[in-house]
């Protein structure tokens, strides 16, 4: 069943739903890459592992996730199981995801709302906000350019 966006438009709670998990499954950077790699061809568990640097129990897992959302396939072939994408709809995807970043890589990059894991990070710094004593580095510093973690011994001392 083909949609275009004016079929999709409005969409139902479930509809949406089901869409969101298919795009929050392919946010996974393993999950991605374990897709794109078998764009190229059929792999087992242990070459995707190894491809990707992934423990072999982690791809299984991943594998395992991509297989029962009916993202991939998996066939015994001798000793191995092979795993492959599941329909040719799989790959189009991922083509026009490579695509669509051609033309909006910049402003996918420089995007503030999917950069680093805290939101805190990207917060200015307000120069009027005072630090507690308790929490400022004069509280982990001997005096000598040394700082101490509260608690420490002068033998857990760190040299700055």
């Amino acid at each position: 069943m083909k949609r275009t966006l004016a079929a999709a438009l409005p969409r139902e709670t479930g509809a949406l739903s089901v869409e969101t998990k298919l795009f929050r499954g392919l946010a996974d950077p393993a999950r991605l890459g374990i897709l794109l790699e078998l764009r190229t061809a059929p792999r087992s568990a242990g070459e995707l592992a190894r491809t990707l640097g992934l423990s072999a129990s982690n791809a299984s897992n991943h594998l395992r996730c991509l297989l029962e959302c009916g993202l991939v396939t998996v066939a015994s072939e001798g000793r191995f199981n092979r795993y492959r994408l599941a329909d040719p709809a799989v790959s189009r995807l991922l083509e026009a995801s490579a695509e669509l970043l051609d033309l909006v890589t910049p402003t996918i990059e420089a995007c503030r709302n999917y950069g680093p894991p805290s939101r805190r990070a990207l917060r200015p710094v307000r120069a009027s906000a005072s630090v507690p004593k308790a929490f400022s580095d004069e509280a982990f510093s001997d005096g000598g350019g040394e700082r101490r973690s509260v608690g420490s011994t002068a033998a857990e001392t760190v040299q700055e």
